[in-house]
């Protein structure tokens, strides 16, 4: 897991698909319409989303096999919570192939966090994560983000 400020990523050493799905956010304001662009097909896509957020703790979380997932605020401050699965976290949902992903039980430790307006966070598929919960300090409020899938290689 990663997390960090978007302006920060022009010295950071990524990936090529990282660098396109980074210039890619940097474009995005509030007024951007919510809808998928796909930036190289299936393979890199963008999904900007807006809503409210809502809730302290998830009643579980989400883990991906085929795509890295990069959130990131546009608008609002997001909670997010991530775990590590370390391959003995409760199954709720079996994984969905066609979907990518599968729910867990949150173990009793998770790293919780505010992101707010120009920062980002990575999951790996190895990484148990849920957001659009109510922040720690403001409360539930309307966000706007985005979420780029980048199929793992």
């Amino acid at each position: 897991m990663i997390a960090d400020l978007i302006k920060n990523t022009d010295n950071g050493n990524y990936p090529e698909s990282f660098r396109k799905v980074f210039a890619f956010l940097k474009t995005l304001t509030a007024d951007t319409p919510d809808g998928t662009v796909e930036l190289d097909g299936k393979r890199i896509y963008v999904m900007v989303q807006s809503g409210m957020t809502a809730g302290d703790l998830p009643d579980k979380l989400e883990l991906h096999r085929k795509y890295i997932d990069i959130q990131y605020v546009i608008a609002g401050v997001e909670g997010m919570v991530y775990a590590p699965d370390n391959g003995n976290m409760e199954v709720i949902t079996a994984y969905d192939d066609e979907k990518d992903y599968t729910f867990v039980v949150p173990p009793a430790e998770l790293v919780r966090m505010d992101v707010t307006p120009g920062m980002f966070t990575v999951f790996a598929p190895q990484d148990a994560h849920f957001g659009k919960l109510a922040s720690a300090s403001k409360g539930a409020m309307f966000i706007k983000k985005a979420v780029a899938k980048i199929l793992v290689d």
